[in-house]
């Protein structure tokens, strides 16, 4: 067995390559928001980390299951919002003493073919002002190739663009320098490779890749649990406007909330709803599973609506979030999710550790956990004490 290496997860390096300390926080004054394709997430040499290392006012958001596509724009950007990228109608960065200066830029993060496949997908960004930049020297992003010479990378199209904008702005070469050192730094690690080892071989067998939620945020986790039930007849369903129809999915009805939970770690305190179906009903099998013999719950029947309100007054915008299951993170408002890693998917987590699967109950008999109570009572407290124990197991890894 290979021994495991000490891991940064703020920069998501080897301790060995840390960069952390190479990188200088800039106060930018020009908001940057990156819309970063899945793939790109966690790759190795990707550089959109380095911007949200260096810049005070910048958020990334990663497209997962395509949440993001459509023609509704997911969350709203301040005014004189403009996007960074080359279509056929797209100006020149203009001076930042031009009125029509952007006071917030949307950059999109991924190959080339992944950044046309987003943008394509996702029409509400055409609603923006485009604008592309007029690099001076190649890309000095040696490590990963360019389709095209006046091609470059995220965080080298960020730092012209703020260079640009806000030429007053001190500590942008600082940073450009700290990208180059990461760059020398690599192409050294390859050149100093003893063999070329399997792919099996690859990937230290101690090192454990963990959520940002569980290795930066872990002291601020809420955890979440959610019931949802087909959607009755007839009905209108409690559906986000920018989230796909799922009416004829598989020809199954589209499922609706009905009840949810959510327990904050740091101070125990809880949130718990029933929510009443689109007809008025409440769903007598999930009440009963989730609800304690002789308890008063007439208080706990909202309308989603009053659920969302409910839900928006609980959370604070420091909490991070974890779940078992994509349903139970689906009903958290998106402005809670960014950025990116703010919510971890358990069985994800889990899944890049081990590589069998199976239900929450089956792998805390597998790995052998304790899971302490939980304030709520019925299935939803026990589902969140399940939880609480993968995410500490997860944390406390190497």
């Amino acid at each position: 067995m290979t021994t495991a290496r000490p891991h940064c997860y703020r920069c998501d390096k080897p301790r060995a390559t840390c960069i952390c300390e190479r990188v200088p926080q800039l106060d930018n004054r020009t908001g940057v928001t990156i819309i970063q394709h899945p793939r790109e997430r966690r790759h190795p040499l990707g550089t959109a980390r380095f911007a949200e290392l260096g810049l005070r006012d910048v958020r990334v958001i990663v497209d997962v299951e395509g949440r993001y596509r459509g023609n509704v724009a997911p969350m709203q950007f301040p005014k004189q919002t403009a996007i960074l990228y080359p279509s056929a109608d797209a100006s020149p960065l203009p001076a930042a003493s031009a009125p029509n200066a952007p006071a917030h830029l949307l950059v999109i993060d991924g190959t080339w073919h992944q950044a046309k496949t987003l943008y394509r997908d996702m029409g509400w960004l055409r609603n923006y002002p485009h604008h592309i930049l007029n690099p001076e020297a190649p890309s000095r992003y040696r490590i990963r190739r360019e389709p095209d010479l006046s091609y470059i990378s995220t965080l080298e199209a960020v730092r012209l663009a703020i260079t640009e904008l806000e030429p007053e702005l001190r500590g942008v070469e600082q940073l450009l320098r700290a990208f180059d050192s990461m760059i020398d730094q690599q192409i050294e690690c390859e050149k100093n490779a003893t063999s070329h080892r399997s792919r099996s071989q690859r990937r230290y067998t101690g090192f454990v890749r963990k959520p940002r939620a569980l290795a930066e945020h872990f002291p601020n986790l809420v955890l979440l649990y959610a019931e949802t039930v087909p959607e009755p007849n007839g009905t209108t369903s409690h559906v986000r406007s920018n989230e796909p129809s799922r009416k004829t999915l598989g020809g199954k009805r589209r499922r609706v909330l009905a009840y949810f939970c959510a327990h904050r770690l740091r101070d125990d305190t809880t949130f718990e709803r029933w929510v009443t179906l689109p007809d008025g009903s409440v769903p007598s099998a999930v009440l009963d599973a989730t609800s304690a013999p002789g308890r008063a719950r007439s208080d706990q029947y909202v309308t989603f609506d009053e659920f969302e309100r409910g839900l928006s007054a609980f959370l604070r915008e420091d909490d991070s979030f974890a779940a078992w299951g994509e349903n139970s993170l689906r009903w958290l408002p998106d402005t809670y999710k960014q950025p990116a890693g703010r919510a971890v998917l358990l069985k994800a987590a889990y899944g890049s550790i081990r590589s069998g699967q199976g239900s929450l109950e089956r792998i805390i008999e597998r790995e052998r956990l304790t899971a302490r109570p939980c304030p709520i009572v019925g299935r939803g407290g026990q589902r969140l004490s399940h939880a609480r124990a993968i995410c500490e197991w997860i944390h406390t890894r190497s």
